[in-house]
C-alpha cells in the first residue's frame, strides 16, 4: 500500500492529518504519536525515500525495528519511544548518516548498543533508556 511515487495518494485513511507531503506528493513526515496504533512496524516504510521525520511514540507497536528502516537516507528524526518494540538495535543504525534525533526509550529492546551508532555524526539527541540493553556504552558515542 506504499509506493515510491505519488505516495500521498496511497494514504487514504482517517489519520491523514499525521502525514505531510512535499510539492511532489512524496511523504516527508509522519507523526502518528498517541494514536493507539497496534501491530508491527512495516518494512515498507523504507519505500518512503524522502521521509525525514518519523514519530510513532506512545502507541502499541510490537516486534522488531525492520532492517529496511535503516536504509532511509533522508531520515533526520526517529521517535519510537513508549511502544512494545523488542529484539536488538541493528548495527545498521550507523547507516543513518543524516539522523539528528533517535528516541527508542521505554520499549523492550535488548542486546548491546552497537558501536556503529558512533557513525551518526549529526546526532544531537539520543534516548535509549527504559530498555534491556546490556554491556557498556560504546566509546564512539561518549
Amino acid at each position: 500500500f506504499l509506493s515510491e511515487t505519488n505516495e500521498c495518494d496511497k494514504w487514504n485513511w482517517d489519520y491523514k492529518k499525521g502525514v505531510w507531503c512535499n510539492d511532489a506528493e512524496e511523504i516527508i513526515k509522519i507523526n502518528l504519536s498517541f494514536m493507539g496504533l497496534s501491530g508491527e512496524l512495516i518494512s515498507e516504510l523504507a519505500l518512503l525515500k524522502k521521509l525525514n521525520y518519523l514519530n510513532l511514540e506512545n502507541n502499541e507497536l510490537r516486534g522488531t525495528i525492520p532492517e529496511p528502516i535503516f536504509d532511509l537516507a533522508n531520515i533526520r528524526v526517529i521517535v519510537l519511544n513508549g511502544n512494545m518494540l523488542s529484539g536488538t538495535l541493528s548495527s545498521h543504525v550507523g547507516k543513518l548518516h543524516n539522523l539528528k534525533w533517535l528516541e527508542l526509550s521505554n520499549n523492550n529492546i535488548s542486546g548491546s548498543i552497537s558501536s556503529s551508532i558512533g557513525n551518526l555524526t549529526h546526532l544531537t539527541e539520543l534516548d535509549l533508556s527504559g530498555n534491556n540493553f546490556e554491556g557498556t556504552i560504546p566509546s564512539s558515542i561518549s
